[in-house]
């Protein structure tokens, strides 16, 4: 994607967020704002952040505290033992809050290596964040609209434990997955599912931003 301006109705940082790492692209998101431009940072489609930006400190919490410990750091004679990431809300939260996911934004992309500054912190959980973007202070008519409507046959994709691990999924939403290993219709899977509409809507939602369930359709289903 070469870099560009853009000013499309409907078109909110996280679906840039998703499009970009989609793409696996590396360079420089700028986000024009009436407080400031902020700039978000790319290397091969994970996001990183720059000091300048007000959830710098959460960023680089997240990152340490996500590393497992070294060799030299554990017992003797123990094996080194992954440490829980801290709670992905912490980090979310400064995010979400700042850059407004759900609203329509004008950004440039600049692409390229040479965007990139040597003093960033990440990569952030860049797909667990394009989760919460498609969700983000979106109303349930919204979620609906985003789905395509209730008769939308949605299914899961094949292959897809890859991609799992990348993310943290919500109550419910594994076994909304395996309910998708054969299509069923967005109607059909509020009125089966004890999740409450909205639920279900703001689950398959968070699942189709990043791929982890599509329309039917495109994958040959009914």
């Amino acid at each position: 994607m070469a870099s560009e301006t853009l000013r499309a109705p409907g078109r909110s940082l996280g679906e840039w967020l998703r499009e970009i790492t989609q793409e696996g692209l590396t360079g420089k998101l700028v986000v024009q704002r009436a407080d400031g431009d902020r700039a978000l940072y790319f290397v091969g489609g994970e996001l990183y952040l720059s000091p300048e930006h007000p959830a710098f400190a959460a960023a680089n919490a997240w990152v340490e505290e996500s590393e497992p410990p070294a060799e030299d750091e554990a017992g003797e004679g123990e094996t080194p033992v992954d440490a829980p990431p801290p709670p992905f809300k912490q980090l979310a939260g400064p995010i979400l809050s700042l850059t407004a996911g759900s609203d329509e934004h004008d950004c440039t992309f600049e692409s390229g290596a040479g965007q990139i500054p040597l003093d960033l912190a990440g990569p952030m959980p860049t797909r667990q964040l394009i989760m919460e973007f498609a969700v983000f202070g979106v109303d349930e008519p919204e979620l609906l609209r985003r789905l395509g409507g209730d008769r939308v046959s949605m299914m899961a994709r094949s292959g897809i434990e890859e991609a799992m691990g990348e993310v943290q999924l919500e109550p419910g939403e594994g076994f909304l997955l395996s309910r998708l290993d054969t299509p069923a219709t967005v109607s059909e899977l509020v009125s089966q599912l004890d999740l409450g509409r909205e639920q279900v809507l703001r689950s398959l939602c968070r699942l189709h931003a990043v791929g982890l369930i599509v329309p039917a359709e495109q994958l040959g289903g009914a």
